[in-house]
Order: C-alpha cells, then sequence, then structure tokens
C-alpha cells in the first residue's frame, strides 16, 4: 500500500508533509500559508525530492532572482536545476537558487529558504493532500452546479406559471361562452315546450266540451276563454321570468368578465414593469462595457507626441536619448508621463516579452487599470523585454540610475494611477 501512495504523489510530483496548504496554494497567498508566524517552518515534497522550508530567512550568495509566483514554483525551479540545493523565496515572488547544500541563513521577515534533503517522502501525508485539493475542488463545483440548477429551476418555473395563467384564462372564457350559449338553448326549448303543452291541452278540453253538450257551448266557451287568458298569463310569466334569468346571468357574467379582465390588465402592467426592469439592468450593463471598452483606447486617438516618429522610431533608444523632445504622451485615451535614467520599486513588477516597442508597452498598460507604468532597459528593448509596474500601495519610488546609456534605466508612468517620487 505504501509502494502504491508512493507511485501517485511521484506521479502527480507534488505533495506536502507540514503545512496543509504551503506548497499547494497559488501566488503570494502562499508565503502566508507556509509562514503563519515568523518562526514556521515544514517540509514538502516536490517530485519525489523532499524539501525542508524555514520562515523568516534568506540565503546570501545565491543567483540573481528569477520570477517564481509561490513557494511550489521555487521549489521546483531548484528540483529541475541539476547544481541547485537551495534557494531562497520572497512573497514579492523572487526566487534565488543556490548550489550549497548547507549556506548560512540571514533572518529577513519577508523571505523563506529552501533546502533538499535526503528523506524519503511521507506518501500518506501527501495522499491525505491531494484528497483534501480534491473535496475542495469538488465543493466547489457541487456549489456552481445546485446555484445553475436553481436558476434553471426558477426560469422553469415562471415560464410554466405563464403558460398555466394563460391556458386557465383561455379555457374560462370558453366554458363561460359554453354555459351561456346552453342556458339560452334550453330557456328556448322550455318556453316552446310549455306552449305546445298548453295548447294542446286547451284543444283536448274544448273537444271535451263540445261533444258533452251543445248548450253548455257558452260556458265551455266562457270556461275555454278564461283557461286560454290563464294560459298566456302563465306563458308570459315564464317567459318573463326566462328574460329574469337571462339578464340576470349575463350581468353575473359580465360582472366575472370585467374582474378578470382587470385582473389581467394588473398582471400585464406587473409584467410591464418587470420587462421594463430588466431592460434598464441590461442597458445598463450595456453602457458598462461599452465604457469599458472605450477606456480600453478603442476609437480613441493618440497625442500628437505620441505619433512623433522622433519618439516613437526605435523608441527603446529615443525616447531617452535627447532626440525625443516631449514629455507627455496620451496613448489610447490615458495620458503618460515620461522620466529618463531613474530605477523604480514599490511596484510589482510583471516582465513583459516580445514587444515591438515601448509604445506597445505603454499602450497595454494603457488597458490594465492596475498598471502604474513601464520601465524599460535600451540594451533588453531590442529584444522586446519591458517591465510594468502593477499597483501595490498605488505610488512608485524612484532612484537616479547613471552608467552606459545601453543600460539606462527608464520610466513612463500614468501620473492618474501612481504618485511617483
Amino acid at each position: 500500500m505504501h509502494f502504491t501512495f508512493y507511485l501517485l504523489v511521484t506521479l502527480l510530483g507534488v505533495g506536502t508533509t507540514a503545512s496543509a496548504t504551503c506548497f499547494t496554494t497559488a501566488g503570494p497567498a502562499s508565503f502566508k500559508a507556509c509562514c503563519p508566524t515568523p518562526q514556521s517552518s515544514g517540509k514538502g515534497t516536490i517530485s519525489g525530492v523532499v524539501f525542508k522550508y524555514t520562515c523568516g530567512q534568506f540565503f546570501n550568495g545565491g543567483e540573481s532572482p528569477i520570477s517564481a509566483s509561490s513557494v511550489k514554483e521555487c521549489a521546483e525551479e531548484c528540483q529541475k536545476t541539476p547544481h541547485c540545493n537551495s534557494a531562497s523565496w520572497s512573497a514579492k515572488q523572487k526566487c534565488s537558487l543556490l548550489g550549497e547544500k548547507y549556506p548560512a541563513p540571514m533572518k529577513v521577515g519577508s523571505w523563506l529558504t529552501l533546502q533538499k534533503t535526503a528523506e524519503e517522502p511521507d506518501p500518506e501525508q501527501d495522499c491525505k493532500e491531494l484528497v483534501d485539493a480534491a473535496k475542495r475542488e469538488a465543493e466547489s463545483k457541487c456549489t456552481t452546479e445546485k446555484d445553475r440548477l436553481q436558476r434553471e429551476g426558477e426560469t422553469q418555473c415562471r415560464t410554466e406559471k405563464d403558460t398555466a395563467l394563460t391556458n386557465a384564462n383561455t379555457q374560462c372564457q370558453k366554458d363561460k361562452d359554453t354555459a351561456l350559449t346552453n342556458a339560452n338553448a334550453q330557456c328556448q326549448k322550455d318556453k316552446d315546450a310549455a306552449l305546445a303543452n298548453a295548447n294542446s291541452q286547451c284543444a283536448a278540453e274544448k273537444d271535451k266540451l263540445r261533444a258533452e253538450a251543445d248548450t253548455d257551448a257558452q260556458q265551455a266557451q266562457s270556461q275555454c276563454t278564461t283557461e286560454k287568458d290563464q294560459l298566456r298569463q302563465q306563458a308570459d310569466t315564464v317567459r318573463t321570468q326566462c328574460q329574469s334569468e337571462k339578464d340576470t346571468a349575463l350581468t353575473n357574467s359580465n360582472s366575472q368578465c370585467t374582474t378578470e379582465k382587470d385582473q389581467l390588465r394588473q398582471q400585464l402592467a406587473d409584467a410591464a414593469r418587470q420587462r421594463d426592469t430588466e431592460r434598464d439592468g441590461l442597458q445598463k450593463q450595456l453602457k458598462d462595457a461599452q465604457d469599458k471598452a472605450g477606456a480600453s483606447g478603442g476609437g480613441i486617438t493618440d497625442s500628437a507626441s505620441a505619433q512623433d516618429s522622433a519618439c516613437i522610431n526605435n523608441s527603446w533608444n529615443s525616447l531617452c536619448s535627447g532626440s525625443c523632445g516631449h514629455d507627455t504622451f496620451t496613448v489610447g485615451g490615458v495620458e503618460f508621463k515620461r522620466k529618463c535614467n531613474v530605477s523604480t520599486r514599490d511596484g510589482r513588477e510583471e516582465q513583459w516579452y516580445d514587444r515591438s516597442s515601448v509604445m506597445d508597452c505603454v499602450r497595454e498598460c494603457a488597458g490594465i487599470k492596475a498598471c502604474l507604468g513601464v520601465g524599460w532597459i535600451a540594451s533588453q528593448g531590442v529584444k522586446g523585454h519591458c517591465h510594468a509596474h502593477m499597483t501595490v500601495s498605488g505610488r512608485l519610488r524612484t532612484t537616479p540610475s547613471r552608467g552606459h546609456p545601453l543600460n539606462e534605466h527608464h520610466l513612463i508612468y500614468v501620473p492618474t494611477r501612481a504618485s511617483v517620487w
């Protein structure tokens, strides 16, 4: 079982035997994960090699620092470098490699040291960390999926409610129309039957009276007339009652229909307000997107100084060689100021490569709100290399740089984003 765990950790290339998140936390946050206190220390495994780390220390005499975003990345650089046995890494994402196995450390609070050891990895502990990391990732995916399903369910629910309301209203109107038609037909049928029965009864009685005696004709005639009058009155009563019932049914139907129409109008008004609210939200998102697109420089003309051939031709050298007579440039709608022969610090540097000119770096910086400015060295610039100063405290500190012109440091920065001194 131990061999299987060790093989899994070796194939995945990373494990920890100390802090639960030291060698698995990405970016600058890994420093705090490794060093919750200035005296923290521990061990972690990189590609089957156990590294010991100690917080608050720095190994002097190492190679020039290279960029490493985390403790894990610095340890990986040392592991794949044949002559490396030790290294130092800072919270500012710098990594310095050493060939010595046991160099003398210096106490520096913002650094930690790494040393290769001959220890065997602890596969069970490393596997536990991998399992914990997989559980965190699974929980995150589960939360995302639940949120998506909830949104889809709410949308489906609204759709089904709207459909049910429409169907109910349609069926209600259909039922009312059918009931009114049936009531009118039944009323007419009842009236016809009543009149037919009355006429039949009258004729039978009249025939009987004639058969009994002609002498009783007057009496029979009188009686018939009386009965006919009564029948006519009954028919009139029936017609009046039927008309009253029809009028009452129609009035009730109209009242119910009016109520339902008012309810539908209210629902339509609510839906219209909801639609207007959603439309206003979408229009605001569109405007924000357009504002963001505008801030990135799209459709904005650069200033004349940023188009001066004396400044932009071979800008790695010309911007600070004396041939460019401008100190202020507007690129992508953002104003920049030039400051030559100075080294810059207090910002987080990003190394940019394969840029065609300083103005290419400046244009890219203009579109990134966190970018305070761009620095360059002429001898590196001809290889397309510049470095962007990203915001940390919103200020940049400069010191004079004196040396060969091709090795001088220069700066072009955004005054509205950074204070420079």
